[in-house]
């Protein structure tokens, strides 16, 4: 089942070349590898934010990379391919292109891209997940961090997100991009499951993603989030439904103690042609997020 949720053997596009960022279009950009627990190298990209590209004509240099007081933000990706695939290079480039100026730090968990080659299960996606945040942390304070999550990297996200309320390591704020509320539900709402929706039992068949090493359960978590928290979600996302998403921030809102500040829905512009993958091409999605990180970090 892990095979099924990861669809870490879809590496697309084929045979990249992840030191070649210029072929991505994101001119000073690094790429390096972080070590997470067991031994596991996670490839990496540190895209730096426009505002900063006078200072690298020569490279990005480590130990300079994070001097200026721009926001950091770690992408959590979803299901499938790489940190170079065609919409999350997009992304990249609108968050460090715009207005919203920021250093975006885009990995691959193990099992995807070039990070080292092993079976991926919600345990190691998590060691990596927070090996990098760690990484991050050890270059800036925690006030300038934005952790953003993509489809499953949505669970991903909550699950940490838990994990520094409870350690009190909380990072700026938490960005939920086309969220689930369920893994379960997720997957009886999935194009393909359409044919086995209404067979006895189906649900049944799917209780295995509850079990310790696929359990994204979002909605059972969302009310341990104390860090400020952003969704984005798009009415014509045909891979996880609007509703999902709105369920899982109705939670977030129930659950989140009064004394916190309250998380923020966008509904984003479907007339632009966003879906599950490009919610960035909505016109005011860079004033969206710059806005949110402004209230935010300090």
């Amino acid at each position: 089942q892990e095979v099924l949720i990861f669809g870490h053997y879809i590496n697309w596009p084929p045979l990249i070349n992840f030191n070649d960022t210029d072929a991505y279009e994101l001119p000073y950009t690094r790429s390096l590898f972080i070590e997470s627990a067991d031994n596991i190298a996670l490839g990496t990209w540190h895209v730096m934010p426009k505002s900063e590209w006078h200072r690298c004509a020569n490279g990005v240099h480590p130990d300079a990379e994070f001097q200026d007081s721009r926001p950091v933000i770690i992408y959590y990706h979803g299901h499938a391919e790489t940190r170079a695939t065609d919409y999350r290079v997009q992304l990249y480039r609108r968050l460090s292109q715009s207005i919203v100026d920021a250093h975006v730090i885009a990995f691959d968990y193990r099992g995807f891209g070039d990070s080292t080659n092993v079976m991926p299960s919600r345990h190691g996606v998590i060691q990596d997940s927070l090996a990098v945040y760690e990484w991050v942390k050890r270059k800036v304070p925690n006030s300038r961090i934005v952790i953003w999550g993509h489809s499953l990297g949505t669970g991903v996200a909550i699950q940490l997100g838990e994990i520094f309320a409870r350690t009190g390591d909380n990072p700026a704020a938490i960005v939920l991009e086309a969220p689930f509320n369920s893994l379960v539900e997720a997957a009886l709402r999935w194009p393909l499951s359409i044919p086995f929706r209404y067979i006895p039992g189906t649900r049944k068949i799917l209780e295995p993603l509850l079990e310790e090493d696929t359990n994204f359960e979002s909605e059972q978590k969302a009310g341990t989030l104390t860090a400020p928290v952003l969704v984005l979600h798009s009415k014509d996302d045909p891979l996880v439904p609007y509703d999902l998403g709105r369920k899982l921030y109705e939670r977030l809102q129930r659950d989140r103690p009064s004394h916190l500040p309250a998380a923020v829905f966008y509904d984003v512009d479907s007339s632009v042609g966003p879906g599950h993958r490009r919610i960035y091409k909505d016109p005011k999605f860079p004033e969206v997020v710059s806005g949110f990180i402004k209230s935010v970090v300090r």
